[in-house]
């Protein structure tokens, strides 16, 4: 009877290293999960910043051409 209390304390003990072990990995992903969306987020902020610079600039342009025209047909 004791070795068997003994046997099924052992197998407890493995199961509870293996849930910690696949608990550590777990973390570690979750980790690197959140490092890779931190990173697209800084991606997606840095093409939003160009493409907001880009339009600017498109529209300054169309400014300086309406401007042209309008001296132009004056």
């Amino acid at each position: 009877m004791l070795a068997e209390y003994q046997k099924l304390k052992e197998k407890e003990l493995l199961f509870h290293k293996t849930i910690q072990k696949a608990n550590e990995g777990v973390k570690d992903q979750r980790k690197e999960v959140r490092v890779a969306q931190r990173q697209l987020i800084i991606d997606v902020g840095d093409y939003h910043a160009k493409f907001g610079e880009l339009e600017k600039e498109k529209a300054t342009e169309q400014r300086k051409v309406k401007v042209d025209r309008k001296k132009h047909a004056a």
